[in-house]
């Protein structure tokens, strides 16, 4: 059993070496590490800790062999998006595939409730994280990308090839403002029933980097079609539906 160092042996070592150890991919592995300071509920290192460290490695003070911290995966974040932007689709899926390079580390003198796994739930939780990725992709296919392109992926095959029919008609523009309104009305469609059966305060820790951004990324989806339909704005309009703005 180990001994968790406390918030005043924390300040007591800042500047001294730890050990950081665990399985650097598939070997066990320990190295010293530099601390520098404690920020909020994480110890900051000289040099990061690279991903190649799996997550659950231990920081530990050489000196007492106290436990200092753990490390974890931090949570994708989806900032950097931009959903008016016809390069959405390849924007996300360069989000998705990129690694996620470091680990933060958790203080143990921070006092964390456990949760027991149900695992119905987290088949449930791993469903859900598939199916809204798969909107999420399609949709930014859909959205400010091309009726064509999205007419390919089942989840909006049917939007797409309907609208792609509607179009194929000449009409006024108060008709493709009316059209285009049943178009986001279609789009927003798709996100309310998976939404539905998330609870964001009940997403599993181990599943933050999946259904967590997922969710939040779906959420984001809706916010945005919602103003969209709100301002009757044409911002997200695939070229299909900006061709036939005039635009």
């Amino acid at each position: 059993p180990f001994e968790l160092a406390s918030n005043s042996d924390l300040k007591s070592l800042m500047g001294n070496d730890a050990i950081i150890i665990g399985y650097f991919v598939e070997t066990l592995r320990s190295t010293m590490i530099r601390l520098t300071k404690v920020v909020n509920e994480s110890i900051k290192t000289a040099s990061p800790i690279v991903q190649a460290y799996n997550e659950g490695s231990v920081l530990i003070t050489p000196k007492t062999n106290k436990l200092l911290a753990f490390c974890y995966e931090p949570s994708r974040k989806m900032t950097e998006l931009d959903f008016t932007s016809n390069r959405l689709y390849n924007d996300l899926n360069r989000l998705l595939s990129r690694t996620i390079r470091y680990r933060e580390t958790f203080r143990n003198d921070i006092p964390i409730k456990w949760v027991q796994i149900n695992q119905k739930k987290m088949k449930e939780q791993i469903e859900s994280a598939e199916e809204l990725k798969g909107i999420n992709i399609a949709l930014s296919k859909l959205i400010s990308g091309s009726l064509s392109e999205a007419s390919n992926d089942k989840i909006t095959s049917s939007i797409s090839k309907k609208y792609e029919k509607v179009l194929s008609t000449r009409m006024d523009i108060s008709k493709v403002k009316v059209e285009y309104g049943s178009f986001v009305s279609d789009a927003l469609n798709l996100l309310r029933r998976p939404l539905a059966k998330v609870k964001k305060n009940e997403i599993y820790a181990n599943m933050r980097n999946e259904l967590g951004f997922h969710f939040e990324l779906s959420q984001a989806f809706e916010k945005e079609l919602r103003s969209e339909m709100m301002k009757k704005t044409n911002t997200l309009a695939p070229k299909e539906f900006r061709r036939a703005f005039g635009k």
